[in-house]
C-alpha cells in the first residue's frame, strides 16, 4: 500500500521533487505522478492511489490554489479524511480547507530539515515515529539566500512580464487617440499654434483609469511596494 500521495501544481515541480526527496530521507514511501506510465489512465490513475494512500499531502501554492486538478484531488483526499495540506509560500488555500490545520514550508528550502509539526502529523497518520534522529539541518546561507531571490524573482515574473505588455499597450492607445484628437482640433483649446491644457488633462485621466488595470496582476502577488512605484512611473509618463 502507497503510504504518501503528494498533490501539487507542475509549476511547483521542483519544490515537489524536493519535498518528496526528503520524505524519502525519512523512509516514507511517496507517490506522485512522475510514476505514470506513458498511455495511463492518469485520472483514475490517481484516485486509485488516492483511495489506497494512508495519508495525502497537497502543497498549496499561488499557482495550485487555482489549479482545479490540485484542488479536486484534495477534496478527493479530505473526503476519507487523509488530507494533511502544507503551504509552500503563503498563499490562501480554497475556501474549502481554510478550517483544515496547514503546515507553513514558506521559509523552508531543499536542505533544511522539514517542520516537527508535519513530522508529527505524519507519525500519527502513520502510525510509527517519523524522526531524523540527528542534530538539526539546514541548508547554508549562500544556498538559502539564493533559493529566496529566485522564488520571489520566479513569484513576480510573470505579473512583470503581463505589466510591460499592458503598459506598451496603454501607451500606443493613448497617443493614438491624442493625435487624432490634435488633428481634429478638440484638444487645441482655440490655440492654432498647438494643443492647450486640455491634452495634458486628458493625459492624466486615461493614466489614472489605465494603471490599476495594468497594476492588477503584481496587487494579486501582494506586492503593494512594487505596484506604488509603477502606479508612480505611469503616473509621471
Amino acid at each position: 500500500m502507497t503510504e504518501l500521495f503528494l498533490s501539487y501544481s507542475r509549476e511547483d515541480r521542483s519544490a515537489a521533487e524536493a519535498f518528496a526527496r526528503e520524505l524519502g530521507k525519512l523512509g516514507i514511501e511517496v507517490w506522485w505522478d512522475h510514476q505514470l506510465l506513458g498511455g495511463e489512465d492518469y485520472r483514475g490513475r490517481i484516485l486509485e492511489v488516492i483511495e489506497k494512500a494512508r495519508v495525502s499531502i497537497v502543497l498549496w501554492s499561488r499557482k495550485s490554489v487555482k489549479s482545479q486538478f490540485v484542488t479536486g484531488e484534495a477534496s478527493a483526499a479530505n473526503g476519507r479524511g487523509a488530507l494533511m495540506p502544507v503551504n509552500l509560500d503563503g498563499a490562501e488555500p480554497p475556501i474549502d480547507f481554510r478550517v483544515l490545520h496547514t503546515v507553513d514550508l514558506s521559509a523552508w528550502i531543499p536542505g533544511d530539515q522539514l517542520p516537527q509539526d508535519l513530522l508529527d502529523g505524519l507519525s500519527k497518520r502513520l502510525d510509527r515515529t517519523i524522526t531524523y534522529g540527528e542534530t538539526t539541518r539546514q541548508a547554508g546561507i549562500v544556498g538559502r539566500t539564493a533559493h529566496r531571490i529566485t522564488r520571489a524573482w520566479y513569484a513576480d515574473f510573470e505579473a512583470i512580464i503581463f505589466y510591460l505588455i499592458a503598459q506598451s499597450f496603454a501607451c500606443v492607445l493613448q497617443m493614438t487617440t491624442l493625435v487624432y484628437l490634435i488633428n481634429d482640433g478638440l484638444l487645441s483649446d482655440g490655440n492654432p499654434e498647438g494643443p492647450g491644457f486640455g491634452i495634458y488633462f486628458f493625459a492624466i485621466a486615461i493614466g489614472i483609469v489605465m494603471a490599476p488595470l495594468v497594476m492588477k496582476p503584481i496587487l494579486e502577488n501582494r506586492r503593494v511596494v512594487y505596484a506604488a512605484a509603477l502606479y508612480a512611473v505611469g503616473a509621471l509618463q
